[in-house]
């Protein structure tokens, strides 16, 4: 199969510019927490350390029983690496970038998600509620990643399109 581009007027496909440099260490960062994290699922330590959240998410507790721990832990940390690396190609390929952003919002929604379905993600020091904040952390990756794409949905037409033909 053959392809054959075909130009848009005035269009070309480029890198993403790079002139806020805050939004691509933010980027780059979110690359590398998701790819870590998403590697890190993969080992029996951290499959048995989310059990307790997953098991009282009403998002995904039911993954447990279909695929057992391990393997439901691979699976997240397999989509969790998928996202990295669209984040990451997302830098040249903006339709790429737009795909990482909805997953990575996806996946960061729903860890915010179980500091309101676990039981003892907030606690009371000094008379101050406190979040866990190995979860609040995510609320930062949220916006990350709903930047990444908001720029991978502005910038998704300055690809060529592309005509397959056999």
């Amino acid at each position: 199969m053959e392809t054959i581009p075909v130009d848009k007027p005035q269009t070309r496909s480029q890198p993403l510019p790079a002139t806020d440099w805050g939004q691509l260490i933010a980027r780059l960062g979110l690359v590398l927490v998701l790819g870590w994290i998403g590697l890190f699922k993969f080992t029996p330590t951290e499959a048995s350390a989310i059990v307790p959240l997953l098991q009282h998410s009403p998002l995904i507790s039911w993954l447990l029983p279909v695929f057992g721990v391990q393997g439901t832990s691979n699976l997240i940390g397999t989509i969790e690496v998928i996202t990295a690396v669209l984040l990451l190609a997302g830098t040249w390929r903006p339709r790429l970038l737009l795909y990482g952003g909805i997953l990575a919002s996806l996946t960061f929604l729903a860890t915010l998600s179980f500091l309101f379905s676990t039981p003892g993600m907030f606690t009371r020091h000094d008379g101050f509620w406190v979040a866990d904040g190995f979860l609040l952390k995510d609320l930062t990756l949220l916006g990350v990643s709903i930047s990444a794409l908001r720029q991978g949905w502005m910038a998704r037409n300055d690809e060529p399109a592309r005509i397959h033909t056999r």
